[in-house]
């Protein structure tokens, strides 16, 4: 296998990773929170590589296909996809992450 295979493979693998326990907490809390900023869920998003993998796969996707260049940035792709498009996708992603934090 190739060095490129074998980085492609663990890239592919990163989805599997779960958000961890404490990021998920706070993730919710700043959900729960009206005033929570962007730039908050930025730096929450930033200290968890798979919810930032997420983030960047989301807004490089078909889906937000009329974008003219890749987003390569979590600042970035957050601005672009807002809060509460960003919160819906963190609950979709994070069942696990959030069944264990709340049960």
């Amino acid at each position: 296998m190739s060095s490129k295979q074998v980085i492609d493979d663990i890239i592919n693998r990163l989805d599997k990773l779960p958000t961890l326990p404490v990021i998920a907490i706070k993730v919710l809390e700043d959900i729960q929170s009206k005033e929570t900023r962007l730039q908050e869920l930025v730096e929450i998003f930033s200290t968890d590589p798979p919810l930032s993998t997420e983030v960047l796969r989301l807004i490089n996707s078909s889906y937000y296909d009329g974008l003219n260049s890749k987003v390569t940035t979590v600042q970035h792709a957050v601005n672009l996809l807002g809060h509460d498009r960003l919160i819906k996708n963190f609950c979709q992603v994070n069942q696990m992450s959030l069944g264990t934090v709340l049960n």
